[in-house]
C-alpha cells in the first residue's frame, strides 16, 4: 500500500511510526516545514484547562507518548523531556477548592501549597529535538521524507491512500471539514535564575532544552491576519497574566518570538480522527493537546487504514 501523510508534526510522525509497524506499506511523508507543531512549548500532562479536568484517555494518551518519547531517545543517544511534574498556580477565585477536589480524586494531583498543585506525571518535551528523534526512527524504518508544501489532493493521485495531518493545512485541503484557526504566539526568553519546573497559571513558564532558557506562552488570537511573529504583542497579550503568578519578569531576557496556527474542530473538543472518503483519511484537531493523542491516536488510525475500518477508532474522535 502507498500511503502518503501530508504534515511531520506531532499527527504526522505518530501515525507514520504506527503504520510502519506494519506489513507492506510504502510511506512518503510530506512537510512543509515549520507548524504550530514545531514551535510547541512541550507541556504535556493529562489537567488542561483552568477547570483542570482530567482529559479524555489521560492515562492511555500519556502512556503512548512515552513510549513515542522512549522510541525517539533511542535514535538520539539523549534524553528529549524533563520529566521532573509541572507545577500550577490556582488562579481564579474557586481554583483552590477545584485543585482540592482534583487532588483528592488523582494519586499524581497534589497540593504543595495555599494556591499550588503539583502534577507529578506532568513533564516538558523538547518538541524539536522528539520530532527529531522520531522522524529519524521513521526513515530508518524505510519512510521517505519529502519537504515540499500539498496545495491540492490531485497532486497525490498516484497514492493509494492519503492521510491528512497537517494543521492548519487542512483548511484548504479538507474544506468541508467544520474547524477552527487560532494563532499562538511564543517567547523563547533566558532566565536569570534557575527555575526547577514548568509553571502553569494564566499562561505558562515551560524550561527550554537549552540550560537557562524556557518559554513564556502562549496566545490565543482567533482574529488574524498573518501568521508573523509579533513581539511586541505578545508581551502585551501575555505579560499581564504572567506577572500573577511568575517574579518580575525584567529577569527574563527575551531570544525569539515563534507563531503558529493551531486547528480545532467546531463540534467537539475532541481531535477528529477518521475517512474524509475513500483513500482520504484525517487526522486533525489536536488544538493544544496534540502530546497528548498523538501517539493513542495515532496508533488507532493506523489500525483503521490498514484494515479500512473506521470502527476500530474510538467513537468520541471518530470522524462519522
Amino acid at each position: 500500500m502507498k500511503i502518503a501523510i501530508v504534515g511531520s508534526g506531532f499527527s504526522g510522525c505518530g501515525v507514520c511510526w504506527h503504520l510502519l509497524l506494519q506489513k507492506g506499506v510504502e510511506i512518503t511523508l510530506f512537510s512543509a516545514g515549520g507548524g504550530a507543531t514545531h514551535i510547541a512549548s512541550g507541556l504535556l500532562h493529562p489537567y488542561p484547562g483552568m477547570k483542570a479536568r482530567r482529559s479524555w484517555k489521560a492515562s492511555e494518551g500519556m502512556r503512548a507518548t512515552k513510549n513515542l518519547l522512549k522510541t525517539s531517545e533511542e535514535v538520539l543517544g539523549r534524553s528529549v523531556a524533563i520529566q521532573n511534574g509541572i507545577i500550577r498556580h490556582a488562579m481564579m477565585p474557586d481554583s483552590v477548592e477545584i485543585f482540592l477536589k482534583r487532588a483528592a480524586e488523582y494519586d499524581d494531583f497534589e497540593m504543595i501549597g495555599p494556591k499550588l498543585a503539583y502534577i507529578r506525571s506532568g513533564m516538558t518535551v523538547h518538541a524539536r529535538s522528539y520530532l527529531e528523534g522520531l522522524l529519524g526512527a521513521c526513515l530508518s524504518r524505510g519512510a521517505r521524507y519529502v519537504e515540499r508544501s500539498i496545495g491540492s489532493l490531485e497532486e497525490l493521485e498516484g497514492f493509494d491512500t492519503v492521510i491528512l495531518a497537517c494543521g492548519a493545512g487542512m483548511t484548504s485541503l479538507a474544506p468541508e471539514l467544520k474547524l477552527n484557526s487560532v494563532k499562538g504566539q511564543i517567547l523563547k526568553c533566558r532566565m536569570a535564575k534557575k527555575v526547577e519546573r514548568s509553571i502553569i497559571g494564566k499562561g505558562y513558564l515551560a524550561l527550554g532544552e537549552e540550560p537557562g532558557t524556557c518559554f513564556f506562552g502562549a496566545t490565543y488570537e482567533r482574529n488574524f491576519i498573518d501568521n508573523e511573529a509579533d513581539e511586541k504583542r505578545v508581551k502585551a497579550l501575555l505579560f499581564p497574566n504572567l506577572e500573577m503568578f511568575l517574579p518580575s519578569l525584567s529577569e527574563f531576557n527575551v531570544l525569539e518570538c515563534y507563531s503558529g496556527i493551531r486547528i480545532s474542530s467546531q463540534i467537539s473538543h475532541l481531535p477528529l480522527i477518521g475517512k474524509l472518503q475513500d483513500g482520504i483519511w484525517v487526522m486533525t484537531g489536536m488544538k493544544s493537546r496534540g502530546l497528548l493523542y498523538h501517539a493513542l491516536l495515532g496508533e488507532q488510525l493506523a489500525h483503521a487504514v490498514m484494515l479500512n475500518d473506521e470502527s476500530v477508532i474510538d467513537r468520541e474522535v471518530r470522524l462519522s
